[in-house]
């Protein structure tokens, strides 16, 4: 079949990269809308209820070859055509169709030249001479979207089913970043971490407190977890390399607008139902950097940079979810900003130190043989008694690491940062 005949063709040789990123948007819904224009290839999955959205870009870049035919018959093509109000600009082709995502990333990990564990290290042993080279392919509305497998041993075309648009829920999903009231980076290996750990304990519901400090190192983020064993928190390491950037924003009420300032003496309280960290938290195990942010709206998204280790060159796919946060949409219509701001409650969970049983890990393998471990405090927890435990049972999860050196104190922003990952969104 002639390129002439296809609406889009690309070839990638990145083939262990895309089944790691593929895996993010599969974990959440079985469908995937694909968008395809100039820019690359974009993957848009929600779960059975609307209440999570992942997006992902798998950037032109990442391929050898990107062919999108503009000329193909628009109406055969289901291509839009849209311009731009600047009429010198060029014209830009969009693709849009619908796909089984986890039947597509099936597909994909069985033909991985090393396949890795969804959550690995990303790594891959291919050479030049083994390494597969991946082709996509669409002819169009009506036709399947094809993916070609070639190395020296195989020659595989494997076709999937495409359907029509599937319902578009974006705008409920869209972040207005001049109303953010919180804005992290953190360490994506060390966030899945913090994680897994509330898993183990069976959090049901999660609380995340927040608190900015002049001194870098004096700053606050606590996930505080409400179980079966009662409350826990795990305080986030403060250390430059684990949390690169942390601001907080009050709103006041300025007329018949909002004015959002960066603060610095009120704390910041969120609250979520663990269930929907569970559906998402795997993927950061795969990410370099994890930005965390939310609206006054209750919208949170956590943007996941993902680097190819096998090309330097490419600045990375970024893996996008969001969801909202779990409170009452009365108060959000209210007005009534002050439930996430100084609540007493968290404040008192946060600095009682005394009437919480404490549990430490190192970050390193070299743990202090008079510290109890997590795991540790679980093991003794089975020789017990199974009736909910009493305050001063109650466990103090923290990561504490004091080998690196305080840095220094940042400038205050007076208004919402702009992204800090190095790549642009294309959301």
């Amino acid at each position: 079949m002639s390129s002439h005949d296809l609406v889009f063709l690309a070839t990638t040789n990145a083939l262990s990269h895309i089944s790691s990123v593929l895996g993010c948007i599969a974990s959440v819904g079985t469908t995937a809308k694909v968008t395809i224009n100039s820019h690359g290839v974009h993957f848009t999955a929600y779960n059975d209820n609307q209440t999570i959205r992942v997006a992902l870009t798998l950037a032109k870049s990442l391929f050898t070859s990107f062919i999108l035919n503009v000329d193909h018959d628009a109406q055969e093509s289901n291509t839009q055509i849209s311009v731009t109000q600047d009429s010198d600009q060029l014209e830009e082709s969009e693709i849009s169709l619908s796909l089984d995502v986890q039947l597509f990333v099936e597909s994909v990990n069985i033909h991985t030249s090393h396949q890795t564990t969804f959550g690995g290290n990303n790594a891959s042993t291919n050479t030049d001479k083994n390494e597969i080279e991946c082709t996509f392919s669409y002819q169009g509305d009506g036709h399947p979207f094809a993916v070609i497998f070639e190395d020296n041993a195989i020659l595989e075309r494997v076709e999937f089913q495409t359907y029509a648009d599937q319902e578009d829920f974006e705008e409920r999903f869209s972040l207005d970043e001049t109303e953010l009231v919180l804005n992290t980076l953190l360490s994506g290996s060390l966030l899945y971490d913090v994680m897994k750990d509330l898993k183990d304990v069976n959090t049901d519901a999660l609380i995340v407190y927040v608190k900015d400090n002049p001194i870098p190192s004096n700053r606050k983020l606590v996930f505080i977890s409400q179980s079966e064993i009662g409350h826990s928190k795990h305080q986030y390491p403060s250390q430059k390399i684990y949390l690169q950037d942390l601001s907080v924003w009050k709103p006041q009420k300025m007329n018949d607008n909002l004015e959002f300032n960066q603060t610095i003496s009120d704390s910041l309280t969120c609250y979520y139902r663990f269930e929907t960290w569970a559906k998402i938290f795997r993927s950061f195990k795969i990410s370099n950097r994890i930005k965390l942010q939310k609206s006054i709206s209750g919208l949170t998204s956590t943007s996941l940079l993902v680097r190819n280790p096998h090309d330097q060159s490419y600045t990375g796919s970024v893996v996008d979810f969001r969801f909202w946060e779990n409170v009452n949409d009365e108060e959000i219509d209210n007005l009534n900003w002050e439930y996430c701001y100084n609540n007493t409650h968290v404040e008192r969970l946060v600095e009682d130190d005394q009437n919480i049983k404490i549990i430490q890990y190192a970050l390193s393998n070299n743990l202090d043989p008079n510290q109890i471990t997590l795991d540790d405090y679980l093991k003794r927890r089975e020789t017990r008694s199974h009736a909910r435990p009493q305050a001063t049972e109650t466990p103090f999860i923290i990561l504490d690491d004091n080998s690196h050196k305080e840095p220094e104190p940042s400038t205050t922003r007076r208004t919402p940062a702009p992204s800090t990952i190095d790549i642009p969104l294309f959301l």
